[in-house]
């Protein structure tokens, strides 16, 4: 049955409906359908041919969930700088995890918001549809634009499996996968005690933008992403996509304004405040007003840059100190060593 699940919602998805626009054209509520795309109602003959003709799902599709289930395999959205990071070990904890959150899953579980269906166009400036797209999303969400406190329990209304873990200190901030043929997300976040706080925030809406724009890019075998101006475009969207869902631009506009209003010359000090409240890296807010068209050119952003980059370097200034809350799986598997976040 959940695979049947998991085939319906994908499909829903693929034609570009959400659940309460499949509610309307199937004449039941939105809650009918969101139970049965949770397992917390068995689907009836009538709603399945309702999705077949409505989302247009060939019934060879829907004789695949009855079929007998092949070995799990597991595919990564990753655009990475060292795919070695990703070992076979690493590949079998993220399985085991995967598979626990799936049998700890209650009925109960409700998702509570939807991913917007939000193409990535490569014609179009990543920035500019990164940014515009967090605009977006942050809008279908209802969310305004304050600043976001808890990004773990947004994710998790998602429906998406999220899980603090120490994967090493390097360049593999997050891990995003899934089981194949499936479309159930899991994403674990590098909590090791050498990436802050502030990139681990970061890192969560970076791999929420690859959701949104690029879900289905999954492989079992990775790109590289390339550093600096050979950096892939679709990084460049998804760290936009992050600055500006953390750091709206109304928002930024609003804390400039008070800050220049009680100390208009100490803008060293107010991107401490601004970066905190935030909760984000001093480098984010720097880019976010280069991006809002604060500084005057290209050469006053690279002067201030370089003035707090000497004084701070890679140490993030005023950091934040409590850690992400995620909930631990439970019954978690002795197979796993992932060191988990507390």
């Amino acid at each position: 049955m959940q695979r049947l699940i998991s085939i319906l919602r994908r499909e829903r998805e693929k034609a570009h409906l959400t659940q309460n626009d499949l509610a309307l054209r199937m004449n039941c509520s939105r809650d009918t359908i969101a139970r049965i795309e949770t397992g917390r109602q068995v689907i009836n003959l009538d709603q399945l041919l309702g999705y077949i003709r409505i989302c247009q799902i060939n019934p060879n599709v829907i004789l695949k969930a009855f079929e007998p289930e092949k070995p799990a395999e597991f595919a990564f959205m990753l655009r990475m700088h060292n795919v070695h990071y990703i070992t076979d070990q690493t590949r079998q904890q993220f399985a085991d995890w995967y598979s626990a959150c799936e049998k700890s899953r209650t009925n109960e579980h409700i998702i509570i918001r939807e991913l917007p269906d939000l193409k990535y166009d490569e014609s179009q400036d990543p920035r500019h549809s990164g940014e515009h797209h967090a605009i977006v999303t942050r809008a279908n969400w209802n969310l305004g634009s304050v600043p976001i406190q808890d990004p773990v329990s947004l994710i998790s209304d998602l429906g998406i499996f999220i899980q603090g873990a120490d994967l090493g200190n390097n360049d593999l901030f997050a891990l995003t996968g899934k089981r194949n043929d499936s479309n159930q997300y899991g994403m674990i976040i590098n909590t090791n005690s050498a990436i802050t706080i502030e990139r681990q925030r970061f890192s969560i809406f970076h791999e929420l933008a690859h959701l949104i724009a690029h879900r289905d890019d999954f492989s079992i075998d990775y790109n590289e992403t390339g550093k600096g101006r050979s950096k892939d475009p679709r990084e460049i969207y998804a760290d936009a996509f992050a600055g500006a869902f953390l750091v709206p631009q109304d928002e930024l506009e609003r804390f400039i304004q008070i800050a220049n209003a009680r100390s208009p010359l100490n803008l060293g000090s107010w991107i401490l405040e601004a970066k905190r409240y935030f909760g984000v890296s001093y480098q984010t807010i720097l880019l976010r007003l280069k991006s809002i068209g604060y500084f005057k050119n290209d050469r006053q952003f690279g002067i201030i840059f370089g003035k707090l980059r000497k004084i701070y370097g890679s140490n993030e200034p005023n950091p934040i100190t409590t850690p992400l809350s995620f909930i631990n799986t439970p019954d978690w598997p002795d197979t796993i060593v992932f060191k988990l976040s507390s």
